[in-house]
């Protein structure tokens, strides 16, 4: 018959699982080392996957780092924090998962260097941070 539990044994199975569940911890040690790298550099996640380091490696040849002085600055004094980084995080993940939770709220990644996001996007997530709250206090005070 050509049914699935036919054509997969349980070894094929097992190995699937296996890298599913490599997969899932290295995307995880990868989210929390971009957290450390962040809070470190003052660089944002996404500025920091796109042109500087990722789970597939360094990234070659960015536009932006070689377009922009202060940019290329930040980008050589950073190479250095990512091994350690990934090792602090690859170390002790329970105890930095808290703070890779927080690394990711909106107010966190205003503070830092992005060349995604514009002056005026910032200042609307800053004031929706804090509008946000007051708009739901009142609510319930109402």
């Amino acid at each position: 018959s050509n049914s699935f539990a036919s054509r997969f044994s349980a070894n094929h199975l097992q190995t699937l699982g296996d890298k599913i569940m490599i997969a899932s911890v290295m995307n995880t040690v990868v989210a929390g080392t971009l957290c450390l790298l962040q809070a470190r550099s003052k660089i944002a996640r996404q500025t920091i996957q796109t042109h500087l380091w990722n789970k597939h490696g360094w990234v070659q040849g960015s536009l932006a780092i070689s377009r922009s002085e202060i940019f290329a600055r930040r980008s050589h004094a950073f190479e250095a924090s990512v091994p350690q980084a990934f090792q602090e995080f690859a170390s002790r993940p329970m105890a930095l998962s808290l703070f890779t939770f927080a690394c990711h709220f909106p107010w966190f990644d205003i503070m830092c260097f992005n060349i995604h996001l514009s002056a005026p996007k910032r200042a609307m997530i800053s004031a929706n941070c804090f509008l946000g709250t007051l708009a739901v206090c009142c609510l319930f005070f109402s």
